[in-house]
């Protein structure tokens, strides 16, 4: 009993571990440089994390605009697309490592969608950008 139940548990952590690696995809990173180019006609805003959470909450963007992440909580904090933990919904999105409270994070937005996003850190803080063509 004991030897079905540990070869089950492997089984189950090998499978969970084979999904995390097969559905990361470093390709699709970008060098910062291309998402610079992008930003030369489009426009910058700005959202910033609040002792409430992010401020404004929604934001409509146009394609190939930049929203630069603040934080005013004096903590470290990672602005990233949902799904929590993964980020798999606009894996770009995400700067892949904390943000130093005294730090500013920029992303320029290339896709069309409604993307939801969350603080990482403290996933309860979240909000909408809605990037339109």
């Amino acid at each position: 009993m004991k030897k079905a139940l540990t070869i089950l548990i492997v089984v189950f952590v090998g499978g969970v571990v084979w999904w995390i690696v097969s559905n990361h995809n470093d390709s699709s990173l970008e060098p910062a440089t291309q998402q610079q180019e992008v930003n030369a006609s489009g426009v910058e805003h700005s959202i910033v994390l609040t002792k409430e959470g992010y401020v404004p909450e929604t934001v409509t963007i146009q394609q190939g605009d930049t929203v630069v992440f603040k934080n005013e909580t004096g903590k470290p904090f990672w602005p990233a697309s949902n799904l929590h933990p993964s980020h798999r919904d606009y894996p770009e999105f995400d700067p892949r490592e904390p943000i130093l409270a005294d730090e500013t994070w920029a992303f320029t937005f290339r896709e069309v969608g409604e993307w939801r996003f969350h603080d990482h850190l403290a996933p309860y803080f979240n909000g909408v950008i809605i990037v339109e063509e």
